[in-house]
């Protein structure tokens, strides 16, 4: 009996939580919430958010929704982005708040919209220090990020600078796009001659959007000679595609004067009967191929 007692008060010892290592932990979880409370009162977006995260799960302190969802009420109003989500939820959920879904949309949408923000910083700071570590596609990424203002100011100069860049170690999209800038001006001084350069280099990598920028250089002879021949062998690279033709119809139809109206209107025609072989419906053809209004 005896040894009965002595295994049973053993294994208490063996397998109970130590009163010490309780009593330790509780006096952490006590002293966190004080010091954060502290802060949280002192106006700290960041310590708002995290005391409305220990009322939320009773983490250190008994649990209490409302009083989590006035502190990321406090925090949210300060555009803290992850407590404008948590102040969104409670409003559609109602914890610890009335249900409000029109309220709720408000606070999440502007989460959603920080929360994007946020994430296109961290990716242009990742795409930047690889960009000037030398990395190619960096370079072109950046170049992207740099012409559409994703994440950052549009700044046409500097995007076409890092096109530049990765197009010298031969990246092909980079090529293309760089080209592109030449062709039109958009960032550098307008070149015919280097755009048909770096956009031919782009279609000798079987880039086929390249495909369509050289061959529309050698039929109107920018930056080229004029060679319809030459174009015809660029456009065919391309194959059957509808979207091509009407595009190259576009580019024809923009040139005005009969001669371009026309050939125009047999790109055109082209899409059109793409499209029609592959079952697409009359509305949805007439959408992809049709010219523009004058």
């Amino acid at each position: 009996m005896k040894r009965f007692i002595l295994t049973i008060v053993l294994l208490i010892c063996v397998f109970a939580p130590p009163l010490q290592a309780q009593q330790a932990s509780s006096s952490s979880e006590a002293l966190a919430f004080e010091k954060t409370l502290k802060s949280a009162k002192a106006g700290d977006a960041e310590a708002q958010f995290a005391l409305g995260g220990m009322y939320r799960t009773g983490k250190g302190i008994p649990k209490n929704q409302a009083a989590a969802t006035e502190w990321y009420r406090k925090a949210a109003e300060q555009g803290h982005a992850r407590a404008q989500l948590e102040f969104g939820k409670a409003l559609e959920l109602g914890r610890g708040i009335p249900r409000d879904l029109t309220e709720a949309a408000k606070w999440i949408r502007k989460a959603s919209e920080a929360l994007a923000k946020a994430s296109e910083a961290l990716a242009l700071e990742k795409t930047l220090k690889s960009a000037e570590a030398g990395d190619a596609e960096a370079q072109f990424e950046l170049g992207g990020m740099f012409r559409t203002g994703k994440g950052i100011t549009e700044d046409q100069v500097a995007a076409t600078e890092w096109y530049r860049k990765a197009a010298e170690q031969g990246h092909a999209r980079a090529q293309l796009e760089f080209g592109k800038a030449l062709e039109f001006g958009r960032g550098i001084p307008r070149d015919l001659t280097e755009a048909a350069k770096w956009i031919r280099k782009a279609a000798e990598q079987d880039n086929s959007d390249a495909f369509f920028s050289l061959g529309k250089l050698y039929y109107f002879g920018w930056g080229v000679p004029r060679d319809t021949t030459e174009a015809a062998r660029w456009f065919r690279k391309l194959g059957n595609n509808s979207y091509v033709f009407r595009d190259l119809g576009y580019v024809f139809y923009e040139q005005g004067g009969l001669q371009n109206r026309t050939e125009a209107a047999r790109w055109f025609r082209l899409s059109h009967e793409a499209v029609l072989s592959i079952g697409w419906t009359p509305w949805r053809v007439l959408r992809t191929c049709c010219p523009p209004s004058t």
